[in-house]
């Protein structure tokens, strides 16, 4: 598989993979647009999900020279585009559903019921809420 392809399938599966509602300042297609920016040696210009402006052409002394990427192991790079199709087609929790039993513990039945109420709660909250929430954590009234 050409190089031109490989980051054609990385840029498919990274404009697909869904936002971080509880992390929206920390993305994972950034970071790995970064890697394949690096890997794959391009210019910085040409990610197109960057949103940092472009530094004039000219290097100054103090820079860093940045060394050549290593050569390419373009089966290593299609076995990591297919791990990033497996997770967004759901494979493994498909192939290995969870059973009724692991999803409500005896000892707290309504656990992970609780969690994702919480989870979805949270996205919800303003700054302040998170930092109240947050030290209602730290005391207990009991």
């Amino acid at each position: 598989m050409s190089k031109q392809s490989l980051l054609k399938h990385y840029h498919l599966a990274l404009s697909r993979w869904p936002k971080d509602t509880l992390r929206p300042d920390t993305s994972f297609s950034a970071s790995m647009q970064s890697r394949i920016t690096r890997r794959f040696g391009l210019a910085p210009s040409a990610n197109p999900s960057s949103s940092k402006p472009s530094t004039s052409s000219k290097s100054s002394p103090e820079s860093p020279q940045t060394t050549p990427p290593p050569p390419l192991d373009e089966a290593a790079e299609l076995e990591q585009v297919n791990a990033l199709y497996s997770f967004l087609e759901d494979r493994y929790s498909k192939r290995y559903p969870l059973s009724q039993a692991i999803m409500s513990p005896r000892s707290n039945p309504a656990y992970y019921r609780d969690l994702m109420a919480e989870i979805e709660q949270s996205q919800q909250r303003s700054r302040f809420q998170q930092w109240l929430h947050t030290w209602k954590g730290f005391f207990r009234w009991q």
